[in-house]
């Protein structure tokens, strides 16, 4: 197992080789951006480059999963039955 580099989040399907680590790119992007919330095509498409889209969507779906065990993303289901992530929402925090 490869250590992120965002608060000890551990990536278990993480591969120490590799350049492109989704799980680190979305925690960055929710720094910047933290009332971001979308599918995970359209994290692909928007939160992350591109290029990445067609490679990168079930790492991208890996590490989604992975920060909803965490406690630190929720979904939202939308009609079509599309999931939504965003932060989680603290229990002191009501919606």
């Amino acid at each position: 197992m490869c250590a992120t580099r965002f608060s000890g989040f551990r990536s278990a399907k993480a591969d120490c080789d590799r350049t492109f680590d989704p799980l680190a790119e979305i925690l960055a992007y929710l720094r910047a951006h933290p009332n971001a919330a979308d599918s995970v095509d359209g994290i692909a498409d928007w939160w992350l480059s591109r290029q990445r889209h067609e490679t990168g969507t079930e790492a991208i779906q890996e590490a989604l999963t992975e920060l909803v065990e965490l406690g630190v993303l929720e979904t939202v289901t939308l009609g079509n039955g599309k999931n939504l992530y965003r932060l989680a929402t603290p229990p002191s925090l009501p919606r």
